[in-house]
């Protein structure tokens, strides 16, 4: 339970980086076709900052629905904004996907080894039907590599956009 406690801490924190970069660079949506709402979206709200709201709500939700290589990509191909490599060497980014994927099995396969966890992640040594092999050294590396990456993208949205 802990390593989910523990994506979920990165994934909340990563939301609210995301957050950030949508408003400060909410001017790119008026340019944008791809964006949509409805009447009634425009109609209920009272002001043109609940339309921004509504603008930066949708677009976080997209984001936020892709994987954790897909997010990472996106805020770096749309809004310009990095905090790790993003090559297929990084190991920043190897560990994101596995503990990401990790946590994925713990939910939804009891820890067990799904097809999906190794189409997705870089390690072979890995078999289709085990349990993932989990021990207190990994659990405390995890918390290590996770506060580190945590800091990372906070110095890193703190020296873009604050």
């Amino acid at each position: 339970m802990l390593i989910i406690y523990l994506v979920s801490v990165f994934e909340s924190l990563l939301q609210d980086g995301t957050n950030l970069i949508l408003d400060i660079n909410f001017k790119k949506f008026s340019t944008s076709d791809t964006m949509q709402l409805s009447y009634s979206e425009i109609f209920n709200e009272f002001d043109i900052e609940g339309i921004k709201d509504k603008v930066i709500e949708k677009e976080l939700l997209k984001i936020a629905y892709k994987s954790i290589k897909d997010q990472l990509f996106a805020l770096d191909k749309d809004y310009n904004f990095k905090f790790i490599e993003l090559d297929n060497n990084s190991s920043d980014l190897k560990f994101l996907i596995e503990i990401f994927q990790y946590r994925n099995i713990l939910l939804h396969n009891k820890g067990i080894i799904n097809q999906t966890f190794i189409d997705n992640t870089d390690f072979p040594k890995h078999t289709l039907g085990d349990y993932f092999p989990i021990n207190e050294d990994y659990i405390s590396e995890s918390i290590i590599q996770i506060k580190h990456l945590g800091d990372k993208l906070l110095l890193s949205l703190q020296e873009k956009y604050l």
